[in-house]
């Protein structure tokens, strides 16, 4: 008897090739204003006329919107089709991208650019997690940290776009407007090619939300409040450290061996590289250590990075540190979607939401430096926050680890 199994297994692995393959683009490509506004505070101080205080503002604005879209996006995508929803969230963040590229360098147009392509781009983010999640259920880790993976990469490649367009601008061949118009517009117009294909494609598989249930039903209360403070404590102090760390090295290093901006590049490879390898390993393999050491280890060697008297220590010691940060964040939130399956777009989306705390973090840090020009103090007490991650992280599993035994009846085995 002929069956139609085989035809349709290859249309759904087909399908899925094309929407991983959308999505993965579409979060490189609009990833670009989250390198290039840190990248451009330089020029963005002379050519635009801005202190640090108010530019600290403006991205903690991309922050904001970012926060909204991430909260809204994951609500929606674990009640309707996570596909279509990533295509809807790239098609908001091609507007805000199209808004900036035709600002013509103003500072309240590029306000509202960078709201709106942070919720596209912030709402994109998360849907993008659950909709790897729902991919691949047996890896949930890996395909976290491919997500991350993604965003790094592009990250790599950015620096040096954007250092080669304002050598452009401060020789004279390209204006401000142009500065900030042209690479905005290019990235809105393939941000709305692949918003339409991912709502257009004729696609055979797409997968669905899991059934709904409590958010509490795999996990306790406890948890999901952890969950929520370790992954703000994370992401306040790798945002401060990455939208300042430009300057700081600009300021304190007037005369670099390469461009302060390349170092989010170096940055982007550190990334890469440890959340690549952290995609291969098992779920299970350090399931706990790998989001409770690296904090430990990270924090103080910011913290020595901020105090190296050359710019090449600084630089190694951060993107070390980097390297260990870069692996908890990921490895949490695998965890978190291993607990909290039927609601993880959801949890995840009030994770990108409290981001309103990095904002906050990064727009005070702004005013921290604008009013004493300290920038060392204000970004080790930003450092901080990794050695506050693994401490807590530690605390939290240790007493888990303790309820989770002493409720099991003798003579079960409960694994952790």
């Amino acid at each position: 008897m002929v069956t139609s199994a085989g035809p349709k297994l290859e249309s759904e692995a087909s399908s899925r090739r094309r929407i991983v393959g959308c999505a993965l683009a579409g979060l490189a490509v609009g990833s670009y204003a989250t390198v290039a506004i840190p990248a451009l505070i330089p020029a963005m101080e002379r050519g635009g006329s801005q202190t640090a205080g108010s530019l600290g503002g403006l991205m903690g604005l991309q922050i904001i919107g970012s926060m909204v879209g991430g909260l809204a996006g994951g609500w929606i995508s674990d009640r309707r089709d996570r596909t279509r929803s990533f295509g809807v969230a790239l098609l908001i963040a091609s507007v805000g991208y199209a808004l900036g590229s035709v600002s013509g360098g103003s500072v309240g147009v590029l306000r509202v650019s960078l709201m709106v392509l942070g919720l596209g781009s912030g709402a994109a983010f998360v849907v993008g997690g659950g909709l790897l999640s729902a991919l691949f259920p047996m890896r949930r880790r890996g395909s976290f940290s491919i997500l991350m993976v993604t965003s790094a990469v592009a990250g790599i490649g950015y620096p040096y776009v954007i250092s080669w367009l304002q050598a452009l601008w401060e020789s004279g061949r390209l204006s401000y407007a142009s500065l900030i118009g042209l690479p905005f517009g290019s990235v809105a117009a393939a941000l709305a090619v692949l918003g339409v294909a991912l709502l257009t494609m004729p696609v055979t598989y797409l997968p669905r939300p899991p059934e709904h249930g409590s958010i509490h039903a795999s996990a306790g209360r406890l948890g999901l409040v952890m969950v929520l403070v370790l992954a703000t404590l994370h992401g306040s102090a790798d945002a401060v450290l990455y939208q300042w760390i430009t300057r700081y090295l600009t300021v304190s290093f007037p005369e670099p061996p390469f461009p302060p901006a390349w170092v989010l590049s170096l940055y982007s490879a550190a990334y890469l590289t440890v959340r690549l390898g952290l995609s291969l390993l098992p779920d299970r393999f350090g399931r706990r250590g790998l989001f409770i050491v690296p904090g430990l280890l990270a924090g103080p060697l910011v913290f020595l990075a901020l105090r190296a008297p050359g710019f090449t220590g600084t630089v190694t010691l951060y993107v070390l540190a980097t390297c260990l940060y870069g692996i908890e964040f990921p490895a949490l939130m695998g965890y978190a979607a291993q607990r909290y399956p039927d609601r993880f777009s959801t949890l995840f989306g009030v994770v990108s939401a409290l981001n309103i705390v990095s904002a906050g973090a990064v727009w005070g840090v702004g005013l921290w430096i604008e009013s004493t020009g300290d920038m060392s103090s204000a970004l080790s007490v930003s450092a901080a926050g990794f050695f506050a991650f693994g401490l807590l992280a530690a605390v939290w599993t240790v007493g888990e680890r303790r309820r989770v035994v002493e409720a099991t009846p003798p003579g079960r085995v409960q694994v952790l």
